[in-house]
């Protein structure tokens, strides 16, 4: 079973892939790192998690973060 947040940076790498032009990158860019984004919404869930919980999803958290940024400036 993957965890939702792999779930988010498949679909978001893939947005990023399919993206024709700067305008849609600039899009995919707010919908998951934007202030209301994805990735921030799940920042902010952080507060509720678990005590366990929280080194892991921070962790995927990160990862998806540093992910999507990355095939952002590549593609862009």
């Amino acid at each position: 079973m993957t965890h939702p947040l792999e779930e988010l940076r498949a679909a978001a790498l893939a947005e990023i892939a399919a993206a024709p032009n700067e305008r849609a990158l600039d899009s995919v860019r707010v919908q998951y790192l934007g202030r209301n984004g994805s990735i921030s919404v799940w920042g902010e869930q952080m507060k509720t998690l678990a005590k366990e919980e929280r080194p892991m999803v921070g962790k995927l958290l990160n990862q998806a973060r540093t992910a999507i940024t990355a095939a952002l400036d590549e593609a862009g």
